[in-house]
């Protein structure tokens, strides 16, 4: 008996061993990301900064602005603009991208690995009354071409709250919004690329989507981590991040 209890009493500290080391290796990860900290250089402004997306060697850093009298159509306009990086991780030469601009909400919501396709909320067709979904632009030597819509087959956003993420080699479209299967108010959805189509946004279940809102998806460059923004995970306050 005293060696069986020996070795319970041993095992026990075998098994406190381990998971103090887990524990250290997990705090030790998270070590790894450092406090948030203001972007340096003009890209920050008295204007609201908004939906940042980085080109893929974060040489520019795209952008929507939004309570700027510089704004293509006022100061109520909500604009995409760009700036560069310069020394000392700066950000400046701050300015707005024309071409994706007009008279409804502008944003850039993904670009492609090699830079050549830039994805934009769908704000181009010209009606009074826009279909809301995604766009794309391609590139054609230094300039853009026109956006053209993204077909996702049944995506139908109904209210004024929805975002897309587009993974950086095309071949995944996250959604936040409210539609078919929404636990509460918006939910995750998920298209994935089929050949030169996509296919209809499937429900991303109930571990992740709650009764509140998910919003705000962003998928790493591996496509392993999904990054999203919450109110319906019994967090510290309102909307925070998980993982």
């Amino acid at each position: 008996w005293f060696k069986i209890i020996s070795l319970m009493v041993s095992s026990k500290y075998i098994l406190l061993g381990l998971l103090i080391a887990f524990q250290q290796c997990v705090v030790a990860q998270f070590w790894d990301i450092t406090e948030p900290k203001l972007l340096k250089g003009s890209v920050n402004s008295t204007a609201e900064e908004s939906m940042p997306v980085f080109s893929e060697d974060s040489s520019v850093l795209y952008f929507t602005r939004t309570l700027d009298k510089s704004n293509k159509f006022g100061v109520s306009d909500q604009n995409v603009w760009r700036a560069v990086r310069g020394i000392q991780e700066s950000y400046d030469q701050c300015e707005l991208v024309s071409s994706f601009n007009n008279k409804f909400n502008n944003a850039v919501v993904g670009i492609s690995k090699d830079g050549s396709a830039m994805y934009l909320l769908n704000s181009y067709e010209g009606k009074k009354d826009l279909i809301k979904g995604l766009s794309v632009a391609r590139k054609n030597g230094d300039s853009w071409g026109k956006p053209v819509e993204v077909p996702i087959p049944e995506l139908d956003i109904d209210g004024d709250f929805y975002s897309f993420h587009v993974a950086s080699d095309e071949s995944v479209i996250l959604i936040s919004y409210k539609g078919p299967a929404t636990l509460g108010e918006e939910d995750l959805y998920v298209s994935l690329k089929n050949g030169d189509s996509w296919t209809k946004p499937m429900h991303m279940g109930n571990q992740i989507n709650t009764k509140g809102f998910e919003i705000s998806p962003f998928l790493n460059a591996t496509k392993d981590t999904l990054y999203f923004s919450s109110n319906g995970h019994n967090g510290y306050g309102d909307a925070e991040i998980y993982f």
